[in-house]
This record gives C-alpha cells, structure tokens and sequence, in this order.
C-alpha cells in the first residue's frame, strides 16, 4: 500500500496517515521539540482554505501564538494542581510537582502535535497544540487557538 502525498503552496510537503502531516520543530518551555503538524481531512483531498489560512497566520507569529499558550497552559496547571495532587497521593511529587514559572512546565508537560482541524468559516482561525502530560496520559492536556488567541485549555479534548 502506498502512502499519499501532496505539496502545498502553503504549508509544503504533506503525507497523509491519520491527516496530512508533516513534522516540524517547536520551542516551547524552553526547549525545542519535535513535533507533528496535522490537518485534519481525508485522503484525496487537499487542505482547506480555512486551515492554510490558520496555519499560514500561526507560521508567521509562532512564537507569540506558543508564548500565549504557555501562559495559559502554566494557568490551567496551577488551577488544576491542587486537586490532581490529592488524587495521585503519594506519586504527586514525581507526577505533578508544583509549579511556579513556564519552563517548569517541560518536566510534566511534552507537546506532540500542532492541529489545524477542518471547522466552520465563522469560527476564525482554529489551531490547536497537543501535549501529554504526566498526570493524565490518557487524555493529556489540550490548548485551542482561535485567530492566535487561547480559547481553551484543558483535556485533548478540546482540540480532537
């Protein structure tokens, strides 16, 4: 079986598995990673206008757009903290240390995937960052960005 590529003008050479990806690096906590890019869509199909649009807006201001969701990521974990490190009891140290400042968040916190889902034309430009997390390796934490902006944190959920 053979895997499906396309080139885009926009966002380069794309493969298609679970989307069109392709990997790229990302600095986030103060450290690059490697990450995948994903835009979601079927094989045979090109990406849609709405998410080259969103990504092309993203590629041009990436370090703001990952600086705001630091910000919000390092919120959402302090709000967040108290009652993980109740639930986890004795593993709370090693699984959910407390966190004072962005770049302590790299310990507990790992990005895998930058997502430019397929949504409707009024929602503004959608792209959301993926991470696992120590806490929760099932679900993991999610950030939505609408037009560069944190909408959400929370679980993947909010970018799957």
């Amino acid at each position: 079986m053979s895997v499906e590529s396309i080139r885009d003008e926009v966002v380069g050479e794309l493969t298609f598995r679970d989307g069109w990806e392709r990997q790229d690096s990302i600095r986030l906590f103060d450290k690059v990673h490697d990450i995948t890019v994903v835009f979601e869509g079927e094989p045979g199909e090109r990406i849609d206008d709405s998410q080259r649009k969103a990504y092309s807006a993203f590629d041009s201001d990436r370090d703001v757009c990952f600086r705001r969701a630091e910000q919000a990521l390092l919120e959402y974990y302090q709000g967040i903290s108290a009652e993980v490190r109740m639930r986890l009891g004795e593993t709370a140290d090693q699984l959910a240390p407390l966190v004072a400042v962005v770049a302590d968040l790299s310990s507990i916190m790992t990005p895998t995937h930058v997502s430019f889902p397929l949504d409707f034309p009024d929602d503004g430009r959608v792209m959301g960052l993926i991470l696992d997390c120590t806490w929760d390796p099932g679900r993991g934490v999610g950030v939505r960005l609408v037009d560069e902006r944190v909408r959400e944190v929370g679980t993947q959920d909010v970018i799957l």
